[in-house]
């Protein structure tokens, strides 16, 4: 109960640190592209290998652990960040302590740790996702570097999140465990599908407002 309660203050804090600093917008909208990108260049990736995507949990793996998997993905995007994200950030300012960080040593932070994260997921996705999960490990650091790690800590919880009004209707579901998310399964894509549209829609109207914003200067 204290892991759940630190989790959820760790992520309201940082909510309210990136609001705070008025990066919160710009945070979401990064991850928003990044990932776009980043399906976009796994799917291109699957097509040429024809490596498909795995799932491999037995088909009884999921009764008595419902409720487990959507606590996981609260819980996982934190320890997955503290490890491919925090520790190898720790490492760099500890040598470089105040000094800028070299661009070699940016270059390392950037795909070195990306590329153990992508590995990492292998076992549980199958290789298809191999060049998604790098791609995803570099979005992760650089919100890292340009926002500190609860960034990418909030902004992993909030994309694993996303998957949650899915869960439903995922094979094998024992759906008695989890009848809140069934029972309002409809409301949940339909503010996850209509959240997803007003971010599409807020890109070109905060790229004109940006313009705008450049030529009067």
């Amino acid at each position: 109960m204290a892991d759940i309660w630190g989790i959820h203050f760790a992520v309201l804090a940082g909510i309210y640190s990136l609001i705070r600093r008025k990066k919160l917008g710009v945070a979401f909208l990064f991850v928003l592209v990044g990932f776009l990108l980043a399906k976009t260049c796994g799917f291109v990736f699957q097509t040429i290998t024809g490596w498909i995507p795995t799932n491999q949990m037995d088909p009884n793996a999921l009764v008595g652990k419902a409720n487990l998997l959507i606590f996981a993905t609260w819980h996982n995007p934190v320890w997955e960040e503290l490890v491919f994200r925090g520790i190898p950030l720790a490492f760099l300012l500890l040598v470089y302590r105040k000094t800028p960080f070299p661009t070699g040593a940016i270059w390392f932070y950037l795909l070195i740790p990306s590329i153990v994260f992508a590995i990492y997921h292998v076992p549980g996705h199958g290789m298809g996702t191999l060049l998604e999960s790098f791609l995803i490990g570099i979005l992760w650091a650089l919100a890292a570097l340009r926002w500190g790690l609860i960034a990418p800590i909030i902004l992993h919880i909030f994309a694993d999140a996303m998957q949650v009004p899915t869960l439903a209707k995922m094979k094998n579901m024992p759906l008695a465990e989890i009848p809140w998310l069934v029972n309002h399964s409809g409301v949940l894509n339909t503010v996850w599908s209509l959240s997803i549209l007003l971010l599409l829609l807020l890109l070109p109207i905060l790229f004109l407002l940006g313009w705008r914003k450049s030529k009067r200067l």
